[in-house]
Order: C-alpha cells, then structure tokens, then sequence
C-alpha cells in the first residue's frame, strides 16, 4: 500500500469516528430528589400556628413528678371528637388520667386570629384560654380564677430538649395566690407545668415526653 492510500484510509477513519461520537447521545442525568430536612418534633413542633394544636388524634404524654418523686402515672392528652355549645363548635381533649385536668377540655381555635378559647361545662361559659398574639402581663378572667402572661418569651430545660419562645401562662385564684405555671410553645402545644402543691408544700411538674402531631 503507497502512502497516499494508507493516509487517505486514515483519515476516513479518523473521520468516522469522530462522527460517531458526535452522534452518540448523552444520557441524561438521573434528578436527585433532595432530602427533607429530620425535624424533632418533640423539639420543635410542626410549624403550627396556634399553641396548642387541635388536630384529631393529636397526642401529648406527660411525665409526673409530685414533691420532686417521679409518679408511675404517665398523663396522656389526646384530641378527640367535636362538641357543639350554642352552635358553637369545640374540640375535645381527653385526659388519660385525672391528674392534670380531671376533665376533658374543650378548645376551639378562633379562625380570625388563632387565639384558643375554653369552654366551661360547669357555667356553660366561653374564657379565651391561650392568646395567640400574647403580651407581657395580659391577663384575663377565667371563670373564678385569673390566667396571666407571666413571660411572653420563656425558656425551659428538659430531659430530651431545650425550649424558647415559650408563652409562660400563670393562674391566680380569687386571693391572688399562683395556682400553676403551664409552658406553651407554638406549633407543639403544653412542653411544660408546675402546679402549686400545698398538701406536700411543693410543685407538681408535668414534663412533654413525646407528641404525635399530624
């Protein structure tokens, strides 16, 4: 084969070659679905609106701890069905022991604004139980006792987290004498109380262990 010849077969090749791999098409990148962020709900919440949600089957379960001995009671709050009072409607939230209520509440979220109102079976009355937009020192009747934003921005310490941005809610009796301490954080509901116990000279505390929020 002369010179000539084998460059021309050469270049023929190189040619179809390089037309080869300019047609090959690419094969396109899988997408990458990106990875939701872990969020600790018992931490943080579910980025709610309201302080204490009232989703249906919404759960929170207590610690109980009475003149500083931890109880074998674990209380339970769970939201159940609607009730209607004066074609007013109201969520139900149970109580799986009497320990911290005695009887279930009944909670409406106000649409407007979000504030939490209760309803009190035994004078049949509406008092407004969380304020959604709280400030310090507002305070407000609650059937014969007085409910008090005693910090608008509380923090708290748990065995499992550290809460801030908390609303610290105080009730007084009709003496003026704190009755207890409940801690809301928002998008979680109640992470924390004390209760004013005067047979044991103590506090009762109620501690957030776990929540299931849907």
């Amino acid at each position: 084969m002369n010179t000539t010849g084998f460059k021309f077969i050469m270049s023929a090749t190189i040619v179809a070659v390089i037309s080869i791999v300019a047609c090959k098409k690419e094969e396109p990148e899988a997408p990458v679905t990106p990875v939701a962020p872990v969020v600790n709900t018992l931490c943080a919440g579910n980025g709610g609106t309201t302080f204490f949600p009232l989703v249906a089957a919404d759960n929170w379960n207590y610690s109980y701890v009475i003149a500083n001995q931890s109880q074998s009671v674990h209380p339970s709050l769970t939201v159940g069905p609607t009730v209607t009072h004066n074609a007013v409607v109201y969520t139900s939230v149970n109580e799986s022991s009497s320990t911290m209520y005695g009887v279930a509440l009944e909670l409406r979220d106000n649409a407007s604004n979000h504030d939490i109102y209760y309803y009190d079976t035994n004078n049949n009355t509406e008092y407004l139980y969380i304020p959604n937009t709280p400030t310090l020192n507002q305070s407000w009747t609650f059937g014969s006792n007085t409910r008090k934003v005693t910090n608008a921005s509380a923090s708290v310490t748990t065995a499992n987290c550290t809460y801030t941005g908390l609303i610290e809610i105080s009730e007084f009796n009709s003496s003026n004498a704190l009755l207890q301490k409940e801690y809301y954080k928002r998008g979680l509901g109640l992470v924390y109380r004390e209760d004013v116990d005067t047979f044991f000279s103590s506090v009762d505390k109620f501690t957030l262990t776990s929540v299931t929020l849907h």
